[in-house]
């Protein structure tokens, strides 16, 4: 495993058709969290995400040449998530998935650093993303990265605590490439 070679790079047209199916799969261990019409709901909105190419930049990751992982970038929460609730006018990450053959090989965190790239190039400071309790490896991810919890752009969704965290890009790109040279 240690010698799989991978790639993240912005996704091309001919990455589209496999993006849903990623995404779906990667998010599939909560169909038996949530209630069916919520998982329905999320489902639906996955799919609308990948379909409706509102994202300012999709950004994958090949493990040898297959697609195991992507993430959506959006300039604001407006444009992630069609109002200007939660409310920030900065970058949002959304439908951070990995293929559950390709976890635990450091693709998360691959595409939250490009992620991040991309954001710094647009001129922002942060990055934002959303998440819930029952995401349990990714807020552990999130919280190993050393990312800040926003509690003031934090709300309730149905009885589900949204959580917010920020990455300031300044700092965290100057860890990750720390991290490279160490490397």
């Amino acid at each position: 495993m240690a010698n799989q070679q991978v790639t993240v790079r912005l996704a091309g047209t001919a990455d589209q058709d496999a993006l849903a199916p990623l995404l779906l799969e990667a998010y599939d261990q909560y169909r038996d969290v949530l209630s069916p019409k919520r998982w329905e709901a999320y489902r639906d909105s996955i799919e609308a995400s990948v379909r409706e190419d509102a994202a300012d930049a999709k950004i994958v990751a090949e493990l040898d040449g297959k697609l195991a992982g992507s993430v959506f970038l959006f300039k604001t929460s407006e444009a992630a998530y069609g109002s200007s609730s939660p409310g920030n006018a900065t970058p949002v990450l959304r439908l951070l998935g990995v293929s559950k053959e390709a976890r635990g090989q450091g693709i998360a965190t691959r595409l939250i650093r490009e992620s991040a790239r991309v954001a710094a190039s647009w001129g922002a400071d942060a990055l934002y993303l959303y998440t819930t309790d029952i995401m349990k490896s990714a807020v552990n991810l999130y919280e190993r990265l050393g990312l800040e919890r926003v509690l003031d752009k934090e709300f309730d969704s149905e009885g589900i605590l949204i959580k917010c965290y920020r990455i300031p890009l300044a700092e965290f790109l100057a860890q990750a490439e720390e991290e490279v040279q160490l490397h």
